[in-house]
């Protein structure tokens, strides 16, 4: 079942978040996801409720040396988008007690709306709920490139806010 799963999530890697798209100035929807993919710095697996805990995973994650990690979650209930915010708050409460305070979690879920750029919702199109896991400075160093392109400019400001994101001056 697993190997079904992660091949599935390389697949929405490979086919919705790697080719660019005008909706993100060019770029693909996560300019990063492929490259960690392809040099394998990426870890991809799967948290099953009651066999593959999150913090195993998360500490399967740490002690693997890859800089990434993007586990798809399991799970008998739906999680609404009203939930996505509170679990990444959760999950980011679980990487400081392993010790990974440099790390940060974003959540990816297929229940989000927020994320619509004219008529694209790449979330909507994950196959699971996704949590992505990466260190701070590589999130920061990557926000900052972002920042420098086209790639926030056709995003409406509720997805800008749902990104944090100020709204560049004309």
């Amino acid at each position: 079942m697993s190997e079904k799963i992660i091949s599935e999530v390389k697949e929405y890697i490979d086919k919705v978040i790697r080719p660019p798209r005008e909706e993100f100035g060019g770029m693909p929807t996560c300019p990063f996801a492929g490259p960690e993919l392809d040099s394998g710095r990426l870890m991809i697996d799967v948290v099953i409720p009651g066999k593959v805990s999150l913090p195993e995973l998360i500490n399967k994650f740490l002690d693997s040396g890859k800089r990434s990690a993007l586990f798809a979650q399991m799970s008998e209930e739906e999680i609404t988008a009203e939930e996505t915010k509170q679990y990444q708050i959760f999950i980011n409460r679980l990487l400081r007690k392993a010790g990974a305070k440099d790390y940060k979690c974003i959540c990816f879920n297929p229940n989000d709306k927020e994320t619509n750029v004219n008529g694209f919702n790449p979330r909507e199109h994950a196959p699971y709920f996704l949590i992505n896991i990466a260190s701070r400075s590589e999130l920061s160093k990557a926000h900052k490139t972002l920042m420098k392109s086209k790639y926030f400019d056709r995003l409406n400001s509720a997805y800008l806010k749902f990104l944090k994101v100020k709204p560049k001056k004309s």
